[in-house]
Order: structure tokens, then sequence, then C-alpha cells
């Protein structure tokens, strides 16, 4: 009886590790369009990237942006990014790479 508790324990247990390792793998790494809006702040797009599952710390990501000036060089547009992203990369990334969509308004 011991012993059946015990295999039926094991299997529960690895069960839910694997079902863990299952989530972390497929949440981690999914991609995800980002857009960010005219006139947003760090502060802003933190919070955002956040929403977005992105990032996990807004403000690291408004800390970081600030320290190294790279908050300056933040565009808006359509960005496709990572879930789980650290806030170092996900802050190079949209520094670094042109915005895959931009709305153009032509006025008639």
């Amino acid at each position: 009886m011991k012993r059946a508790f015990m295999a039926v324990l094991l299997a529960a247990a690895l069960a839910a590790a694997g079902l863990g390792a299952y989530a972390l793998l497929t949440l981690r790494g999914a991609r995800t369009v980002v857009t960010i809006p005219p006139g947003s702040s760090a502060g802003e797009i933190g919070r955002l990237l956040q929403r977005e599952g992105v990032i996990g710390s807004p403000r690291l990501f408004k800390a970081l942006a600030m320290a190294s000036g790279l908050d300056r060089d933040l565009k808006p547009g359509s960005y496709r990014l990572r879930r789980a992203m650290s806030s170092p990369e996900a802050l190079w990334r949209l520094s670094r790479q042109a915005p895959e969509f931009v709305k153009v308004i032509i006025p008639e």
C-alpha cells in the first residue's frame, strides 16, 4: 500500500514538473507584436511591454533606458518581440531595430 502511494505521488510530481516545463518552454520565446504609440515615454513603454508579457519589470526597463540614454532612441511603431525577454534585451531591440510597421496617414 505504501509503495503504491509513493508510486502515485512520484507520477504526480513528474507530471506536474513536465507540465510546468512545457508551459515555460511554450511561453518563453513565443513571439508577439507590440505597438508603441507616438509620444510614449520609457516608463509607458515599459508598462506596455509588461502587459504584453515581454518583460517582468517596467521600472527596471525605464531605469536602464534613462541611465543609458537609450530612452531618446525609442521610436513609435510595431515591433516583433519574444515573451519573457530580459529588460536589457528588450531595450536593445527597441532602440536598435527599426519598427516593422509604421502607421502613415496621407490626407486627401
